[in-house]
Parts: structure tokens; sequence; C-alpha cells
């Protein structure tokens, strides 16, 4: 789904989750963003690998996949800034970090 804006800048954002996707699109765009939204890890990457986007908002956790597997996955193909989001309730469930072999 796309949401209107004023300005050259353009987000996607990666989540399963339709209603936090909205609200967070419809946030940024009153900001004059222009943003797209993704429900799945397969729609994400197909999208972010357009070229037409200067940063993503990605789920850690997708339908289809891993976001911590998609953000390495865009990591090794670019540099696009990503923002990663989680409802995970402690850091006892973090993981590697995409950038490195350290654990959070």
């Amino acid at each position: 789904m796309a949401y209107a804006a004023g300005m050259s800048e353009r987000i996607l954002v990666v989540d399963d989750d339709v209603r936090l996707a909205e609200m967070v699109a419809s946030y940024l765009s009153t900001r004059g963003y222009a943003v797209d939204t993704s429900a799945t890890a397969v729609d994400g990457l197909a999208a972010a690998r357009s070229g037409q986007y200067d940063a993503v908002l990605l789920d850690v956790m997708l339908p289809d996949g891993d976001g911590l597997d998609l953000c390495r996955t865009l990591r090794a193909e670019g540099s696009l800034p990503i923002v990663m989001l989680t409802a995970r309730g402690s850091t006892g469930s973090c993981s590697t970090s995409p950038r490195t072999s350290s654990t959070c």
C-alpha cells in the first residue's frame, strides 16, 4: 500500500501487522515522507531491491521469514539504511547483529 507525500524521501515499512504498518505509514506521510508497506519478507525484499527507497523500517518477526535474515541480505547487497522493529519483550531474545558477529 502506498501513502502520498510531498518530499522525495521514500520509506518502505515491512511488517505483517497491517494495523501497525498503516499507523507508522500514516505518521510518516504526515511528516512528508512517501511510504510503501509490505507484509512479507518476500515482498519486502523485492520492494527494497527496486532501488526506490531511502530507508527501510523492518519487523524482526515476519510470517515467511526472519527479519534479521532479510536485513543481512539487504546489507550484503548495499547500504540502504534499515531500522529494525520488534514486539519482542526481552533482551534475551536478541540475536546476532546483522553488521557484526557480536550479540546484543
